[in-house]
């Protein structure tokens, strides 16, 4: 009887061993399991992202006008040749972005205040008149560079101008010049007397990218 319980104390004590090392073992597994399927899982991977182009586009104008004095019209010293006074508008844009970023815009003549209006008769001859000369990559609109009669340009686009932004980021400047001029015509000029001939320059953005 004695020797009964004795072994079934030892078969106890050799049972609690066996487990302890039973699930020990199988944390072991579990936990090797987990390590491969973490490094199986995680795979690393490369990505591009691709960013909006930031742009923007800034403008200064100065505008400009012309007063005609008693002076200006004596009909003794026509000529129609040399003008008597002249004065000159500008816009000046700036496109500013990321390299590659674009800027289009147009920019258009207008008259400010007192409208004017050519002497009669006057045909083809000049009296106010206006050229625009063009800054780096601006196109001339409505024949704009060629010496013409204001009132035909007022209201008018007069140049187009595209930018890129090159590849060291640099930002990009144009101006746009409108020079007016009067002439002394061989015509009754009465009706222009002490009037002044506001004109200013203004760019609008068309598109960016």
């Amino acid at each position: 009887m004695e020797e009964e319980t004795k072994k079934k104390i030892e078969a106890k004590t050799l049972i609690v061993p066996l487990m302890s090392v039973g699930i020990f073992m199988v944390l072991i597994f579990a936990a090797g399991y987990a390590y491969f399927n973490s490094t199986v899982t995680n795979a690393s991977a490369t990505y591009q992202v691709n960013l909006p182009k930031v742009t923007q586009v800034s403008c200064t104008k100065t505008d400009c006008g012309v007063t005609v004095t008693p002076a200006m019209m004596i009909q003794s010293a026509a000529n129609n040749t040399a003008a008597k006074t002249n004065n000159t508008c500008a816009v000046t844009c700036t496109c500013a972005g990321s390299a590659g970023a674009t800027c289009h815009y147009s920019v258009t003549l207008a008259a400010v205040g007192t409208a004017y209006s050519p002497s009669a008769n006057l045909g083809s001859g000049k009296e106010l008149t206006v050229q625009t000369r063009l800054g780096t990559g601006c196109s001339v609109q409505n024949s704009s560079t060629t010496e013409t009669q204001a009132s035909t340009q007022a209201g008018k686009v007069v140049a187009t101008c595209s930018h890129t932004i090159p590849t060291n980021g640099a930002n990009v400047s144009s101006t746009v010049y409108a020079d007016f001029r009067w002439y002394n015509v061989n015509l009754n000029q009465t009706g222009h007397a002490g009037k002044t001939y506001k004109y200013s320059l203004t760019a609008n953005v068309t598109s960016v990218g």
